[in-house]
């Protein structure tokens, strides 16, 4: 598991983008950090419908870099249903 997924229901949040946390301890670069970050927030924006929750992504493993795109969409969609988004 490379990265936890979380839903965060509390008041003064912004629900407009989700929260994606990846530490420098986790991947050093910034420009690799940042990659990361994109990726989650495209597959994010295809797969949910219009923000009523905000969304908590902790990355929590380097090995998150060496995945391409689709492996990446492939390991969110499995957290997504992990939660049960849809109820």
């Amino acid at each position: 598991m490379f990265l936890n997924l979380r839903i965060v229901k509390e008041q003064g949040i912004s629900k407009k983008k989700p929260i994606i946390i990846i530490s420098k301890k986790v991947i050093k670069s910034a420009v690799k950090r940042n990659l990361i970050k994109r990726r989650i927030r495209v597959i994010l924006k295809n797969y949910l419908p219009p923000p009523a929750y905000c969304f908590l992504v902790i990355v929590n493993a380097p090995e998150i870099v060496n995945l391409t795109f689709k492996e990446l969409q492939a390991e969110i969609k499995k957290q997504l249903e992990k939660i049960n988004i849809n109820d």
